[in-house]
């Protein structure tokens, strides 16, 4: 086939027009997401992801970051440090300079150093430990830290349902969170003139058997058993404890703070009682209109850790847009402090903690409903 000069012209106008049009797509913006997306935790992870994507998929929507779109980087960490320190150089590699995730208390201190190290913010939906509070570290939370939920459980049990004595069980998988939520239970307990008679420690995902964890737990005698474990094992756990005693108070701390552990418990869970940072039956505009998005693409509820991804993209969203000339996206997030939130605004302080208030919910029916704060 031979060109003709009209050809070759039309051609190389074609070439230069393409050219132009790809020169002129800007450069999107990169973000990370780092979080468990399987094993016993999965759910948190992928929730956490859906709820920051329904923020990006808004924003691009609306024409991105000053014109151009967002992108995000997705890592499945299993829970495992090693991995989630080789996934932060793919991150760094990829000029991103900041990650939503972990959710576990446990992974986040692991990696905050090699997070700090190679210069990348980790924005955090949902880790609690307290090792974190008032440090000037590369971490920024959504959520605050146990002694909020702790102290509010106890009150609530001592004071509102008559209780004097309990067994705690707990994840030590996850001890970062599950120690601290104990300590601080503990120590309002012990204040209130009350007393933990036990408290049980297993891990997760090891050779824990629920059945013999229940047994000792309903043995002691106690006027309530807490667990301070995930969605699925505080699940498995309430079926145990209700073969051995139907009628014993249960109650447990935020990290089974949703329906999922109601889907996976069932009749089990009628009557426990959950430590929670969102009021599930609040009218906020901002709120209703995020979860019924949420059940609408991924047909279920977000749950708290939803909830705060979501926060979370949209606070980057937000120093991004706002951050000035030399400012890094942390430096940005302490100056600004105060962003949009769900039923309350995030107040993020000068050490990157957050103060979010709690509630207690009641499982009745199948459904939560609130009965303390």
């Amino acid at each position: 086939m031979r060109w003709s000069d009209a050809g070759r012209l039309r051609f190389g106008v074609l070439l230069l027009v393409c050219g132009l049009a790809a020169c002129d797509e800007p450069e999107p913006i990169r973000i990370g997401f780092l979080g468990e997306m399987s094993g016993r935790n999965a759910d948190l992870g992928v929730s956490s992801l859906n709820g920051a994507m329904i923020a990006i998929e808004e924003q691009n929507l609306a024409g991105g970051l000053n014109g151009r779109p967002i992108h995000i980087v997705v890592r499945d960490d299993t829970m495992n440090p090693a991995l989630a320190v080789k996934y932060l150089d793919d991150f760094a590699a990829a000029s991103i300079e900041v990650v939503i995730g972990p959710v576990i208390s446990n992974m986040v201190v692991a990696i905050a150093p090699a997070a700090a190290a190679r210069n990348l913010l980790l924005i955090s939906p949902g880790a609690k430990t307290r090792r974190l509070t008032g440090l000037d570290d590369n971490v920024i939370r959504m959520v605050s830290d146990t002694s909020l939920n702790a102290v509010s459980m106890a009150t609530f049990l001592a004071e509102r349902r008559d209780i004097h004595r309990v067994v705690i069980i707990r994840d030590g998988s996850n001890d970062e969170f599950t120690k601290d939520w104990s300590d601080d239970f503990t120590a309002r307990f012990g204040q209130l003139k009350r007393s933990v008679d036990r408290e049980i420690v297993y891990e997760s995902g090891g050779r824990a058997h629920f059945h013999d964890l229940a047994k000792q737990a309903v043995m002691a005698k106690s006027d309530a058993i807490v667990l301070i474990a995930g969605n699925l094992d505080a699940a498995i756990l309430c079926q145990h404890i209700r073969n051995f005693d139907p009628d014993v108070v249960i109650a447990t701390s935020e990290w089974a703070g949703s329906d999922k552990f109601i889907e996976a418990g069932g009749r089990a869970t009628e009557g426990v009682l959950l430590s929670q940072n969102i009021n599930s039956e609040s009218d906020d505009p901002a709120y209703l209109t995020f979860v019924q998005k949420y059940r609408s693409k991924y047909k279920s509820d977000p749950g708290l850790i939803g909830i705060r991804a979501y926060e979370a993209a949209q606070t980057i969203f937000t120093a991004l847009k706002l951050r000035q000339d030399d400012e890094s996206i942390k430096e940005a997030i302490l100056r600004i402090g105060t962003f949009p939130g769900m039923q309350n605004p995030v107040q993020i302080d000068r050490f990157g903690d957050s103060a979010r208030p709690p509630f207690i919910s009641e499982v009745s029916g199948g459904k939560l409903t609130v009965v303390g704060r």
